[in-house]
């Protein structure tokens, strides 16, 4: 059936006697989700410190993912559907969000959706790429009474750290 691992042959040896019962039990495969996450604009730059949320949307189960080194997160094993009486999988249903990006990275607010593909294999990957923007920071002045912006205004940013509550230049 679908999404069950398919039986390891066997070999049956018949005596002429119908005393020898053989049984095959459908065991369902296990899915297991890769996610790759990279730079959007350096393709080749693998991104460590993502993590994510996956949500069964079946049964509210809920397990989190941290993409490592190079970049990959990889799930424990996941149930790929509900066995029905019939003995039929019927296939679950997974949403996946990244919850906190990279240092220096946007979060992505895409929300993937996804099932494990049809697969008579023991394990079922899904392979999810996400790409995530460098943050950027856009400064303006502009005149709080008129709202128009302010020509020649000059931004300075310092490092600074708290003592005793204040804040002071940090001379780093």
């Amino acid at each position: 059936p679908d999404y069950c691992v398919t039986m390891e042959p066997q070999i049956i040896a018949f005596n002429g006697s119908m005393e020898t019962v053989i049984r095959a039990v459908n065991h369902p495969a296990k899915g297991r989700l890769m996610i790759e996450k990279q730079d959007v604009e350096w393709y080749g730059k693998k991104l460590s410190g993502a993590w994510f949320e996956v949500e069964n949307k079946e049964t509210g189960a809920v397990i989190h993912m941290v993409t490592n080194e190079e970049g990959v997160a990889m799930s424990p094993e996941l149930p790929v559907g509900l066995m029905d009486k019939s003995g039929k999988i019927l296939p679950y249903e997974y949403q996946v969000r990244e919850i906190q990006a990279p240092d220096g990275y946007r979060r992505n607010l895409t929300v993937w959706k996804f099932r494990f593909e049809n697969s008579n294999q023991a394990t079922i990957f899904h392979h999810l790429k996400v790409e995530n923007e460098e943050t950027n920071l856009q400064f303006s002045k502009s005149n709080f009474q008129t709202g128009h912006f302010v020509a020649g205004a000059t931004l300075s940013i310092y490092r600074t750290r708290v003592e005793q509550g204040v804040y002071v230049l940090d001379g780093a």
